[in-house]
């Protein structure tokens, strides 16, 4: 049997010995809203981990060994999730909560919350008025005097 050895291209130096690539130092962060971020070159994957989803994120002036996992709460880049979901449909993506707006319209002056249920009153209940005393008669109505 043949082993042929196979490695990463992330681990191979030029023959001198010197990568090219050091030489640039690594891009300044951006700062957006008063916070230093780095800037996203592309979304390669999604994932769920731990409940929650995450996007690889490759990094503009970063080479492939420092594309890392980040969740999308702090990925601030609408234009390439949107290309990326769009390019990959079955893909993990942002969970919608299924419900949408309690109530068509909104509420309008007048309006109840609530319309039936255990908190309304029942329809066949007459409620007496304060200065009228209520009788029981045996049919098990309540009448007024």
């Amino acid at each position: 049997m043949r082993i042929h050895p196979v490695f990463h291209r992330s681990l191979l130096l030029p023959a001198d010995g010197v990568r090219p690539d050091t030489d640039q130092p690594a891009p300044p962060p951006v700062l957006m809203n008063g916070e230093e971020e780095f800037e996203v070159e592309d979304i390669l994957d999604s994932r769920f981990h731990r409940r929650r989803l995450q996007y690889l994120i490759d990094w503009v002036g970063f080479g492939p060994e420092e594309r890392s996992w980040e969740d999308a709460s702090t990925v601030h880049a609408p234009d390439l999730t949107r290309r990326f979901h769009q390019t990959y449909p079955t893909k993990p993506r942002p969970r919608t909560s299924g419900r949408g707006p309690q109530f068509g319209r909104g509420l309008e002056e007048g309006d109840s919350v609530m319309t039936h249920g255990p908190c309304s009153p029942a329809q066949d209940i007459v409620i007496p008025d304060e200065g009228k005393k209520p009788k029981f008669s045996s049919s098990s109505g309540i009448t007024m005097s």
